[in-house]
């Protein structure tokens, strides 16, 4: 034996058997007997050949003398008690009663321990109509329940009480009419029946559950739980098959799950109700309604394999119930079927004044919005065939085709206005081409333009995970579209750019060039105008070199020249050239500026400036008003005078 079972068998260990078949069939057992270090039992047996008991009594004690935890001789984890008493007694010559009390202390195993564990019983054992008969009522009981794992415990709890009546007869199935547990927070209770034992084990149900407290379920689920539910459950199952006809109900009364949509949803009273059967033919499904608030969904149909064909409907009338801005009214349909040798999922949303919150969004969700999806499974592939939405500024198409192992979807989308999203670029935005699915990734080809003559191209491929992509975007754009986000500052001038992605999504995957020619920019506030002007921005490996130049429309030249980073806080090292530029305020200046300037460090704060400037001939004037404010002026320092 292994030496860590020493302790429970200890020196010596015997066990003792006696007794005798009789031709009637009946056995007698005059005696049993198995004592080691850590066990003592002994017992008695006489069973009729009808195979009922006429008599038993089994006694047993288990734990070591000292009172210290003692190794079971068990497969599995470790497990240890510290001391148990079994005691169970029936005599026909006497009584037609029978009793069982049987009691665990400090049991402990890898992953729970409980402080006690008792199993009590009592009732009759006899015949009716001539067919052996027995019953009576159990009760089970186990306290002080600690589960290493801190979720389960939490849903556990630290105690769990139970209690049945049961009533078997030869030939019938067991009953257990009276079935109740009970814990923290938890209780089940109603009645199970329990057939073909030997068989696949066939089990008729009418339970009730309760938990008042979901709260006790959030560390197991992995999100903050809370609220209430109470299931019911009526039917049949076979437990080896898994068939099953079974009618449910499940009511939840405020329940949170850390979603503020879906808990706006559920607040209040939700219930969901089934009826459905599982054969040999499949899943029939013959009734499914959930309801939560405003909501709605009901489905019905069959799941078999070659046979599929169900239904379901969603009705969502006011989305405001889920807060954050929602708005409209939502109906949705969706069927599952087999269409020669194929299975065929299509799905139909209709939708009315649709509101997200955002406003750019809501803007193109106004009115209706309709969209309609079919896919098709067939030989283990899943393929596109159609997509459409339609609302009154956007509409999307698109349709799939099979090309050996990939397949080939071919896109067009169109929204009627950019201002929709983005006010002051006012046109169409249009998107046409084809994303070939290979399995392993995309492959893109696609073309799309917008207002201000932009015009752009996407070829290449992204991974099918998307974490890596090897992508060209070239095309040309004007920059007077960015004036809406400028004002009271204006651009104009074309923009080219050509551009690849390679890598991991991301800036740092990105590299190539963006240049203008003959740009303008306006600054009123300033007095500025820069016209002529060149810009080429080379971007690698998250940094943008910029190369700037220009002339003032006053008079003189502009240059900016240095690399930026793309990510914060946006480290950057620019140098500003200035050749007599004409800089003037009609009310405090006039000049002529020369000289450079060194931008080092973070753009976000903390940069370093420094250079020489230097001033031609310059005009002050100081105003009629005088210069304004009663602050102090600081002390300054003049250098080079």
């Amino acid at each position: 034996l292994p030496p860590e079972y020493h302790d429970f068998f200890g020196t010596r260990s015997a066990i003792s058997v006696a007794g005798e078949r009789a031709p009637s069939g009946a056995l007698s057992l005059t005696s049993l007997s198995v004592d080691s270090e850590a066990l003592s039992l002994s017992g008695q047996l006489d069973l009729l050949p009808s195979g009922l008991p006429a008599r038993f009594d089994l006694t047993a004690k288990l734990g070591l003398a000292s009172g210290a935890p003692v190794l079971l001789p068990v497969s599995g984890g470790q497990t240890f008690v510290q001391k148990g008493t079994v005691s169970l007694a029936y005599d026909s010559a006497t009584s037609d009663g029978w009793t069982l009390d049987a009691r665990l202390a400090a049991l402990a195993e890898p992953t729970a321990k409980v402080q006690s564990l008792r199993l009590a019983g009592s009732g009759r054992i006899g015949t009716a109509d001539g067919t052996p008969t027995a019953g009576g009522t159990l009760t089970f009981t186990a306290n002080g329940i600690e589960m290493t794992d801190p979720a389960l415990a939490s849903a556990v709890g630290p105690f769990v009480t139970g209690r049945t009546v049961f009533f078997w007869q030869k030939g019938k199935p067991l009953r257990l009419p009276a079935l109740k547990l009970i814990g923290r927070d938890l209780s089940l209770s109603g009645l199970l029946t329990l057939d073909n034992l030997s068989g696949g084990i066939d089990v008729t149900a009418d339970l009730d559950a309760r938990a008042a407290a979901l709260s006790n379920f959030a560390a197991l689920a992995g999100q903050p739980l809370s609220g209430a539910a109470e299931g019911k459950v009526k039917g049949s199952m076979t437990l080896l098959t898994g068939a099953f006809d079974l009618e449910t109900t499940l009511t939840g009364q405020d329940i949170k799950t850390g979603s503020a949509e879906a808990d706006a949803l559920l607040a209040g009273t939700s219930v969901i109700e089934a009826s459905a059967k599982r054969d040999e033919a499949g899943l029939l499904l013959r009734s499914f309604h959930a309801s939560a608030g405003s909501l709605d969904a009901t489905a019905s149909g069959r799941l078999s394999t070659g046979k599929n064909d169900l239904t379901a409907k969603i009705t969502l009338p006011d989305l405001a119930v889920l807060g954050r801005g929602y708005r409209g009214a939502l109906n949705a349909t969706a069927r599952v079927s087999d269409v020669e040798g194929a299975r065929e999922i299509s799905a139909e949303a209709v939708a009315k004044n649709l509101a997200s919150g955002r406003a750019e969004i809501d803007r193109i969700l106004a009115g209706e919005s309709r969209i309609t999806l079919l896919i098709d499974q067939r030989d283990g592939r899943t393929l596109l065939k159609s997509l459409d939405l339609a609302t009154p500024q956007l509409s999307a198409k698109a349709r799939g085709t099979p090309e050996g192992a990939a397949q080939r979807i071919a896109l067009t989308a169109r929204l009627a206005n950019a201002a929709l999203l983005a006010p002051g670029f006012a046109g169409p935005v249009t998107l046409a081409g084809t994303v070939t699915d290979t399995g392993k990734g995309y492959g893109l080809d696609l073309k799309g333009t917008g207002p201000g003559g932009t015009q752009a191209a996407v070829t290449g491929s992204v991974a099918a995970d998307f974490a890596s992509t090897d992508l060209k975007i070239a095309g040309t754009t004007e920059t007077a579209l960015a004036n809406t986000f400028l004002s009271p500052r204006s651009v104009q001038g074309p923009l080219r750019f050509d551009l690849q992605m390679k890598g991991a999504p991301g800036l740092q995957a990105l590299s190539g060039r963006i240049t203008g020619t003959d740009l303008r920019l306006t600054a009123p506030t300033f007095g500025l105008v820069l016209q002529n002007i060149g810009l080429r921005a080379d971007l690698s490996g998250g940094r943008v070199a910029l190369a700037l130049d220009g002339a003032l429309k006053a008079g003189g030249t502009l240059a900016l020249k240095g690399p930026v980073t793309l990510s914060a806080p946006y480290a950057a090292d620019l140098t500003l050239s200035l050749d007599g530029a004409h800089l003037r305020d009609p009310e405090l200046y006039d000049t002529r500026v020369s000289g450079a300037l060194r931008i080092a460090g973070p753009m976000t704060g903390g940069a370093k400036i420094s250079g020489a400037l230097t001033l031609a001939e310059t005009e002050l004037r100081v105003p009629s008003t005088g210069l304004g404010g009663a602050a102090a002026i600081p002390d300054i320092t003049h250098l080079h005078e």
